[in-house]
């Protein structure tokens, strides 16, 4: 439908043009009927119609000045005419402003539906010519985005070498590539290796913002890590300055701890080396858990990570030989030695990983153990990958270990630091400290490790299995109805008796008052049964 106003000062003649006529049946809407070029101009700035029908003659404003306002504002708006024939010095005026067509006075619907035939016909082609339009300028923009895209991919995986032709292949999307600037490659830290792509197009928009135009090229390269070549026009200062804010934006927007890696461009030759040495410096804040901002030519790489020896052996023991040997401690120190250091070939670590992984299944295998394999070992190397911390990746093994570990001995058995955890909440749950931070200072881990671990191999997290044991505790009281509400919250360590009703509805499905008299019913019930 097409939305059309309809302008007449002869009240009885607008109101036949606006109810008689079949304008649903011609393709036309009337989205408004005014009797005045000035309450007609008012009409056109809040609708916008593609169609204008309006008289010549009228007092105050004529049709004819009401056309040249509106297009003079409005030119894709259509105009028909109605005038007598003494009005045809009016109508040649208005051919100048490209008036489509006149209706003469007095009219019949048979010229209406001629002339509005004929413009719903020229409507619908401009229409569909402007939707093609939009969908091949939307095509070639996806299309040309996409090459672009790959073309920076290919860049940064050292595919064009020579200078001659990295400029030839950027003069064809029409871009100049700096000779000199920075790189920066982005990333973020993600619990449980859990990554998702709204996340990274949420990342890629925020960064998009601060690098526009001649600031910087923006993509997503082969690694699919969010990142920008920016020229030197961009002072360090002020990329400093880009990097808080995209900081400070990222937390407050979504909760995410962004990274950065970043590395000096020399030469569009050497990109290819920059680009590597952004990647690399990004990839320190595995090590660095505290850091967010790496540059590469200020890093002073440790050397004797690339020495430390896999606990093999008692790992192995632990495991399989119920030695005494504690193999989640002695992981534990094997991790420390990475801690905190700069590590030029951050897979290594990872490497590391995958072959006690490997050396466990081929110990079990030797000797006919059945163990439980809970992914391959490619799966196994993408989790790794896709965890961007240490104490995640320590968490992962440990998990992996510990499912060998059950399945070998036949039985759920948890391992020694979720037995702990548990024992603490079982004995502690009634003190107002309970807490994530109040476990890890009673173990001596870090909360993230705590975390990583009890849902690696529990699949629950620590917080709510406090307010799961306090709740069950506190159904028996509630249901016994000897202690007061307040009472009971803090006899399960919550000082908050408000707080403590809100999670107990949110558990139960009840207040405690309305559990305490469901309770007491069932009794009752159960009594005279």
């Amino acid at each position: 439908m097409y939305r059309l106003i309809i302008v007449d000062d002869e009240w009885e003649a607008l109101k036949g043009m606006r109810d008689t006529l079949p304008w649903e049946q011609w393709g036309f809407e009337v989205a408004g009927a005014a009797s005045s070029g000035e309450e007609a101009w008012s009409l056109v700035e809040t609708i916008i119609p593609d169609v204008l029908l309006t008289d010549i003659r009228m007092d105050e404003m004529s049709g004819i000045q009401l056309i040249d306002r509106v297009h003079q504002k409005y030119p894709e708006i259509r105009s028909v005419i109605i005038s007598g024939y003494s009005d045809i010095e009016y109508y040649r005026k208005a051919l100048e402003y490209k008036v489509f067509d006149y209706i003469l006075k007095p009219s019949r619907e048979e010229d209406f539906s001629k002339i509005f035939g004929n413009l719903r016909t020229i409507l619908d082609q401009e229409r569909s010519k402007e939707e093609r339009y939009h969908y091949f300028k939307e095509h070639w923009n996806k299309s040309r985005e996409a090459l672009l895209e790959s073309f920076f991919c290919d860049l940064s995986e050292g595919i064009y070498r020579e200078i001659g032709e990295i400029s030839e292949k950027a003069s064809e999307f029409g871009i100049l590539l700096p000779l000199k600037g920075y790189v920066v490659e982005i990333g973020w830290r993600v619990e449980d290796g859990e990554e998702d792509d709204a996340g990274r197009t949420e990342i890629r928009r925020c960064v998009q913002k601060y690098f526009r135009g001649n600031d910087g090229f923006v993509f997503v390269n082969k690694k699919q890590l969010v990142t920008v070549i920016s020229p030197e026009v961009v002072s360090e200062a002020q990329l400093e300055r880009k990097i808080r804010e995209m900081l400070r934006e990222a937390w407050a927007e979504w909760g995410i701890g962004l990274c950065f890696g970043i590395s000096s461009l020399v030469g569009m030759k050497e990109m290819a080396e920059g680009l590597k040495e952004a990647d690399i410096a990004l990839h320190q804040m595995i090590f660095m858990e505290t850091e967010q901002i790496f540059s590469y030519q200020d890093l002073i790489f440790d050397e004797d990570c690339v020495v430390v020896q896999l606990p093999v052996e008692p790992v192995v023991n632990g495991v399989f030989l119920n030695g005494e040997a504690d193999w989640e401690r002695e992981l534990e120190r094997f991790f420390s030695h990475f801690k905190g250091k700069y590590i030029y070939d951050y897979n290594h670590l990872d490497f590391l990983c995958i072959q006690m992984y490997l050396e466990l299944l081929r110990y079990a295998d030797k000797r006919e153990i059945v163990v439980l394999e809970t992914c391959s070992r490619a799966e196994f190397a993408e989790e790794l990958a896709n965890i961007y911390s240490l104490s995640g990746k320590q968490a992962l093994l440990t998990a992996k270990i510990s499912q060998m570990a059950h399945s070998a001995m036949g039985t759920e058995v948890k391992s020694r630091l979720v037995r702990d955890i548990e024992h603490i909440i079982k004995e502690d749950y009634s003190s107002a400290n309970m807490s994530l931070n109040y476990i890890a200072d009673k173990t001596g881990r870090t909360v993230n490790y705590l975390s990583a671990v009890y849902k690696n191999e529990t699949g629950k997290n620590i917080n709510d299995e406090i307010v799961r044991c306090r709740m069950e505790k506190a159904k028996r009281l509630v249901g016994d109805g000897q202690m007061k509400m307040y009472r009971i919250a803090e006899s399960i360590g919550y000082t908050d008796s408000s707080y403590f009703a809100k999670l107990f509805k949110r558990y139960t499905g009840l207040s405690p008052a309305s559990y305490r008299e469901t309770v007491a019913r069932q009794k009752e019930e159960k009594l005279y049964d």
